[in-house]
């Protein structure tokens, strides 16, 4: 009997999240991809002023919401932006939306009430695993009960499932089902949005969300989302406390789309790290004869050397073995006629620490589930 009633539920959830696809972006002309692309921020922490790495100081903060409510971005709520990246119709020009991964206590004691009265929407991705362990320091189902009664909030999920876990695709789809069950019978809503941990995934995780269902995912490489953009890997901004000054906000909040097509490696975890990857990607078909304005750096190192082949086509060759777990890729090029804006494409390898440590034996082992440091 309780066999039969775990399946009714997977197949109503599974039901409830069949979507429609999203629309083709490969015949976008670049006006139509900038004209719906928005600038998706994603914060972790607020206040803990011991932990740079994921955390944002308050002032910074409170910094941030300034910048917006002065120079008035449209801050619009994600599922509203999701819509309109799957449809490809216009946003206003910098469209913004503000996202929390985790369930950190300062999201709701300090972020949520700042947001809530300068009327802006914002979107939660909650971890219920997490939330059931009740953890010092964690918010409780009582507080994101309450939080998700507010006009603007929006709750999303976020699990901590790996890359380097290695599972298929039907252990982390039950994962997922179960953790949606939890938060409908907390709560008595579905969330369709989920954030990858710390933006890491591998080609698995991502199509084992796409088979169930879910709306959009997000990473944490950066730049700006667009029709163009894999619906299932979209970009933000990570806001840390070291990448989170006035200056650096305001260039991330001009930032327009960098479309790409043919991204490799199409896997972006690596397994084994000390790897010299074949990185690519070919640009929109507007932008190839611009291809020699483009800059590219990868985290750790000196400049990759660029190669650029035939219409469009980029060849990114590091100097030397990539010894980190997590190697940020990001590419910017200048937007004819717009001085102070940048096209951004930002791309996420992760490998497995414990490959890591294999191929580098001095370095100290790092723990495979431990916080992320964030770097930009």
């Amino acid at each position: 009997m309780l066999k039969i009633q775990c399946a009714a539920i997977f197949l109503s959830l599974l039901f409830f999240f069949t979507v429609p696809g999203a629309a083709k972006a490969e015949n976008l002309s670049l006006e139509d991809i900038d004209n719906a692309g928005a600038v998706i921020y994603v914060y972790h922490q607020i206040g803990d002023n011991t932990r740079p790495e994921t955390s944002l100081r308050l002032e910074q903060f409170k910094n941030h919401l300034d910048i917006l409510k002065t120079e008035g971005h449209p801050v619009l709520p994600l599922p509203e932006i999701v819509a309109h990246l799957k449809s490809g119709t216009p946003l206003p020009d910098r469209t913004i939306a503000v996202t929390f991964d985790g369930t950190d206590v300062s999201i709701s004691r300090i972020a949520a009430p700042l947001l809530l009265e300068e009327k802006l929407p914002f979107t939660i991705f909650i971890d219920p695993e997490i939330l059931a362990a009740g953890a010092p320091g964690t918010m409780s189902w009582h507080d994101v009960r309450k939080l998700s009664k507010h006009k603007g909030v929006t709750l999303g999920l976020t699990l901590d499932i790996r890359p380097e876990d290695r599972l298929d695709e039907a252990d982390i789809r039950r994962r997922l089902f179960s953790a949606l069950a939890a938060v409908r019978d907390e709560i008595g809503i579905n969330p369709d949005l989920f954030a990858y941990p710390y933006g890491e995934r591998d080609k698995t995780i991502r199509d084992a969300l796409q088979n169930s269902g879910v709306a959009a995912a997000f990473g944490h490489q950066s730049g700006a989302a667009s029709p163009a953009s894999d619906i299932y890997d979209l970009p933000r901004f990570a806001m840390t406390e070291n990448y989170a000054d006035a200056e650096r906000f305001a260039l991330t909040l001009a930032a327009r789309p960098l479309p790409v097509t043919d991204i490799h490696p199409e896997d972006p975890y690596l397994g084994a790290a000390a790897t010299l990857p074949h990185i690519g990607f070919t640009l929109h078909p507007d932008l190839a004869a611009r291809a020699k304005r483009l800059a590219c750096f990868i985290s750790g190192q000196s400049e990759p050397d660029i190669q650029r082949v035939g219409s469009g086509r980029i060849e990114l060759r590091p100097k030397e073995a990539l010894k980190d777990d997590r190697i940020r890729i990001n590419c910017t090029l200048p937007v004819r006629g717009e001085p102070e804006r940048w096209r951004w494409l930002g791309l996420l390898l992760t490998s497995d620490p414990a490959a890591l440590i294999a191929a580098e034996p001095g370095l100290s082992n790092p723990e495979p589930h431990g916080p992320r440091s964030l770097p930009e």
